[in-house]
């Protein structure tokens, strides 16, 4: 039985989340530079990566990677923020008020 046990990894600059071990996969999102990630095992120079606390899951290359126990200095406007596929906005309709008696 193979070894489960993920490394630790950081994103060393904004990068993109792939579908597949492949520079032209589908987007599956993107993290922020600093963002501590887990590599689940590797195909070629592809780490197969779960970014904690969220329910993403993807293709990184490892040139985009940096192992270690800490993460690369980051400047302070870095938010460690990721987004998934964009996502339609749900906007609730205003309407204006009606005058006091109308039906």
């Amino acid at each position: 039985m193979p070894n489960m046990t993920p490394s630790v990894v950081y994103a060393r600059e904004r990068l993109t989340l792939r579908r597949n071990a492949w520079d032209k996969s589908e987007p599956a999102g993107t993290v922020e530079k600093g963002r501590e990630m887990r590599s689940y095992g590797k195909t070629g120079k592809w780490h197969h990566i779960v970014i904690p606390a969220t329910d993403m899951i993807g293709w990184v290359h490892e040139d985009m990677l940096v192992a270690g126990k800490t993460a690369p200095a980051t400047s302070a406007m870095t938010t460690g923020a990721i987004s998934g596929a964009p996502r339609a906005a749900q906007v609730q309709a205003i309407y204006p008020p009606r005058p006091v008696g109308a039906q």
